[in-house]
């Protein structure tokens, strides 16, 4: 099959990725890395560990019984100022213990410059309210910087990485009515998403693979193009499945072996593969549906086939900028991908389905490099997308991009790489060996013989 003369990617208006802004605030010594971004204020905030399970549920019980203790009203109507109360309970508590937690602890020692050494407000009210050591909720700031009312004194991720310095992570009344009333809801209501990557198995000649949420079909087309796999990719959008299929005609790739199809995840038609891919595309399929997404995909899984599953997740000892940040997320970035958690949910729903977990590593830190770069190519086209897009548009990715190349440097956010296999005693494990990388790793660095020949 001869190539066509046009590749789908010629029509991409690539850059070449800008150099990193001059550092003005900075004095830490680089982390020694010149593909990562140094961590020049990498302060721990306030947290898991001054917030009470036992006093809320004491408030939200205890208010509406000394209720009905001091006023004789029957329990129709404690039951109802429960109800009524536990809005304000649940803000003012959250409100409190997000204020008064100390930091998590004070080795990093704060500059403490006067919040207008890094912020430049507008507004005459916003400048009186906001100055000196007065600092601002990231909150109410990220709104007002999405509207043009403030700006950053400096690149706007070299002033995020001083944020401890200018901003508080308390929770808002805004914040927790969004948390209650918008995030909640959707929650409950939330489906799937698509996005792609890489993967840690082992590729062969004819093997069937399968990349649920495959996005433009990159990684069908490389394994199809590299390894001669049949591979078919799903996706629910109409341009990426346009595209992908355009790359993989591109490069030879014919129908008949390697295809992207617009579908939905749980329209996908009981067959097996010898390895399954999926790639951030899991967090969006929810929390409820998580363990019947693993079934489907095991269903569709050879016996002795793999499944590679990567996906994005936050700490379990959280600090309230955490909390913070995800909400912002599920706002502006991901809407309704709710299943981005602790790595013990993941295990747990993965066991749960009949899988072992063979390796996992945690990749959150060369996911901080790639955002690095994008951050920087974002700005590298910044005229292009206000014109397209506007101001807003481009400031909330910005903002984004830049946040998250913290966040997944410093633990707020990380990402998963889990390779996974049946849990059956016929499945062959012995094929694996060779792709438990830190095995072989430790093996190399001793000297030893590698286990198929030890």
């Amino acid at each position: 099959m001869a190539k066509p003369s046009k590749l789908p990617e010629n029509d991409i208006d690539f850059i070449v990725t800008p150099e990193p802004a001059p550092q003005t605030f900075q004095t830490d010594e680089a982390c020694g890395s010149p593909s990562i971004k140094d961590g020049v204020l990498p302060a721990d905030g306030p947290g898991a560990e001054g917030f009470s399970n036992l006093a809320l549920l004491a408030l939200l019980i205890g208010v509406p019984t000394l209720y009905k203790w001091s006023s004789g009203k029957g329990w129709v109507t404690t039951a109802l100022v429960a109800v009524l109360t536990s809005f304000p309970l649940l803000a003012g508590f959250w409100y409190f213990s997000s204020t008064l937690t100390p930091r998590k602890n004070t080795k990093v020692k704060l500059p403490g410059r006067p919040i207008e050494h890094y912020l430049k407000f507008h507004k005459k009210g916003n400048k009186t309210k906001y100055r000196g050591n007065n600092k601002i909720p990231i909150d109410i700031f990220q709104e007002l910087y999405f509207n043009g009312d403030v700006e950053f004194k400096g690149d706007a991720l070299e002033v995020l990485e001083y944020r401890h310095d200018w901003a508080n992570f308390r929770f808002t009344y805004r914040l927790f009515k969004y948390f209650l009333l918008s995030f909640i809801p959707e929650m409950k209501s939330k489906s799937a998403g698509t996005m792609t990557g890489g993967t840690t198995f082992t590729l062969e000649r004819g093997d069937k693979m399968l990349d649920i949420g495959c996005g433009w079909g990159t990684l069908a087309r490389y394994a199809s193009t590299n390894y001669g796999v049949c591979a078919i990719g799903i996706t629910l959008g109409r341009n990426q499945t346009a595209w992908g299929n355009a790359g993989l005609r591109a490069d030879g790739i014919p129908e008949e072996q390697s295809k992207i199809i617009c579908m939905d995840y749980r329209d996908i038609p009981q067959t097996t593969f010898a390895k399954i891919a999926c790639l951030e595309m899991a967090e969006h399929v929810g929390v409820r549906h998580f363990s019947s997404f693993l079934k489907q995909v095991y269903n569709l899984l050879d016996d002795d086939g793999v499944f590679v599953l990567q996906l994005s997740g936050f700490r379990k000892p959280w600090q309230y900028e955490d909390l913070v940040w995800g909400l912002f997320m599920n706002k502006y970035v991901f809407p309704g991908a709710d299943a981005s958690t602790p790595l013990g949910f993941y295990i747990d729903k993965a066991e749960g389905a009949g899988f072992e977990i063979k390796s996992v590593d945690t990749i959150g830190i060369h996911y901080s490099a790639t955002m690095w770069r994008w951050y920087r190519n974002w700005l590298g086209n910044r005229s292009k997308v206000e014109e397209k897009y506007g101001k807003r548009w481009f400031r909330i990715w910005e903002y984004f991009l830049a946040s998250a190349t913290i966040s997944s440097r410093q633990g707020t956010a990380t990402c998963y790489q889990i390779t996974l296999v049946k849990n059956l005693n016929s499945t062959q494990r012995t094929g694996g060996i060779q792709t438990q990388f830190a095995l072989s790793g430790a093996l190399a660095a001793g000297g030893g013989a590698s286990l198929r020949t030890a």
